[in-house]
């Protein structure tokens, strides 16, 4: 599922590729035979994901808590779209890796909510109000997201990617 490359810090040269998950105590093997008593670290990996920084173990676990989901593997690959972000967002919440899964997804919103939400303007506040609602729209996806004034707008790749990064960091915290 994630390919990572694991070295002495000072010698990157003297290192090996894994693939996680593995089970621990053959991770730990592995990893004592690259470090030699010294530390080893991630020095490279084959993912869409934000990973620098982390320890092997801490991505191990993480890839072993879900290596049974076809959302997270195509996350890890960077071949996912807003479905599998919502889908592991409600996961990582399950299972206690995050706090409040609507931190992170909270405000994206689908086409159905964003028609029950043009309905419920145009009765309570007037067309003018739906105007503002949707001015940053084009009708392109299935999915928008809120900005900071209630105001919806294309949810873009970049956006998702981010959304992503913050709920991996967070649940690499809490493992």
């Amino acid at each position: 599922m994630l390919n990572v490359y694991v070295a002495k810090p000072n010698n990157t040269a003297v290192g090996k590729w894994f693939t996680l998950p593995m089970d621990a105590d053959e991770l730990a093997q592995k990893v004592a035979a690259i470090a030699r008593g010294g530390d080893a670290i991630v020095v490279d990996y084959e993912s869409a994901l934000s990973l620098d920084g982390w320890s092997v173990y801490a991505l191990n676990a993480l890839c072993k808590a879900f290596e049974d989901s076809e959302s997270f593997a195509r996350i890890v690959a960077g071949d996912y779209d807003v479905d599998d972000v919502l889908d592991i967002a409600y996961e990582l919440e399950d299972r206690g890796l995050i706090r409040d899964k609507h931190e992170h997804v909270g405000d994206i919103i689908s086409d159905d909510e964003l028609d029950a939400m043009v309905a419920e303007a145009a009765q309570e506040q007037g067309w003018l109000r739906v105007k503002h609602l949707l001015a940053g729209v084009a009708y392109v996806d299935n999915y928008y997201i809120l900005d900071g004034y209630g105001n919806v707008e294309n949810l873009t790749r970049d956006h998702l990617a981010f959304v992503v990064d913050e709920l991996v960091r967070e649940a690499l915290c809490n493992i």
